[in-house]
């Protein structure tokens, strides 16, 4: 259903600009390496420039464990936002660059699945990124993006904000509307 959405949300109006599709990340900080993944699709486009919406979440794939009395729990994050960006097509070498933010409204949580064990707090993620993509069919692009995830207002347990803050890398599978 969330697919479905996604693709729809990306080709609504039909220009070559709007998108949809799933991505993946993987992020690092000084507790480990994190993989999320989510998608996303625009909107609203305006000359190259685009307004969109996004989801994504922390999965169990990479182990990013708490210190002290909290090393048997998981630092996980999810996340639904917005984000904005600039397009910009590389000549007619089937390239693009853009840059965007992601902005995301979500928690940050300590997680043990094995005692059903959760402790949230809630944050705001402003994630700059620039990405290069590739058109490979008329519908469909492959992206991959770096960026830093910046979380506001977190005070959980020991952790602040610089304990969930990270830099990572993305790869982005986008479906458009042909020319």
């Amino acid at each position: 259903m969330i697919i479905f959405f996604v693709l729809f949300t990306g080709s609504a109006s039909g220009q070559d600009l709007n998108f949809g599709g799933p991505f993946t990340a993987f992020s690092f900080n000084k507790y480990g390496a994190s993989l999320s993944v989510g998608g996303g699709g625009t909107f609203v486009t305006v000359n190259r420039f685009y307004i969109g919406i996004f989801g994504q979440g922390t999965t169990d794939a990479f182990k990013r464990y708490g210190l002290n009395e909290h090393e048997d729990m998981l630092l996980k994050s999810r996340q639904t936002g917005f984000w904005t960006g600039y397009n910009h097509k590389i000549h007619d070498s089937g390239f693009y660059v853009s840059l965007y933010n992601k902005v995301g409204f979500g928690q940050v949580y300590l997680n043990n699945s094995e005692q059903s064990v959760n402790y949230y707090d809630k944050t705001i993620i402003l994630t700059p990124n620039i990405e290069i993509s590739y058109r490979i069919t008329r519908f469909f692009e492959v992206g991959i993006a770096g960026y830093y995830e910046f979380h506001t207002g977190i005070s959980l347990f020991n952790y602040t904000s610089a304990d969930f803050n990270s830099f990572g890398a993305s790869i982005l599978f986008k479906f458009k509307k042909s020319d």
